[in-house]
């Protein structure tokens, strides 16, 4: 008995099921479609398992914590300690200019804030629009210095 054709959901094609799994199969023979479905799979068994990675992340650990054996690993694979190092000098380097960047983000939101406020005449001559204004003229003059003190510690290494 000849399987009924069935629409590939990835591809919108229409297939022939193999005939020994026509009930199962979901899509078509295509690598691109195979690829789609096993990806689908992982994802919705992760969605059913949220707590497996964890568990299996503490399982490795202590496997490994009781063979001493990333000691033993780093010590006859060099040139993965030499990548290791570099990885982590640039991981250290992305999360110093992230807090700064977060540091820099607060400040101009702070004096965005700021600007918002009604805050008392400063003259008689000066209007809220034109206190305003300042403050934003100020505001794009520091973030100008800030991004350039900024290039400057990146080339000299340094944290201004």
């Amino acid at each position: 008995m000849k399987a009924k054709k069935k629409r590939c959901p990835y591809c919108g094609q229409w297939y022939t099921p193999d005939a020994r799994t026509a009930r199962f199969q979901k899509a078509c023979n295509r690598k691109s479609c195979r690829k789609e479905r096993r990806r689908q799979k992982m994802r919705d068994w992760t969605a059913r398992h949220p707590d497996y990675q964890t568990y299996r992340n503490t399982k490795v650990r202590t496997w490994a914590a009781a063979r001493n054996y990333w000691k033993q690993y780093r010590a006859s694979h060099p040139e993965y300690v030499r990548k290791d190092n570099k990885r982590r000098v640039r991981a250290r380097k992305r999360l110093k200019v992230s807090a700064k960047q977060t540091t820099i983000h607060q400040i101009t939101v702070n004096k965005l804030n700021s600007i918002r406020k009604n805050e008392p005449v400063l003259s008689a001559k000066q209007t809220a629009i034109d206190r305003r204004m300042d403050s934003l003229i100020n505001l794009l003059i520091w973030k100008e210095l800030s991004a350039k003190q900024t290039d400057i510690a990146s080339i000299t290494g340094s944290v201004p």
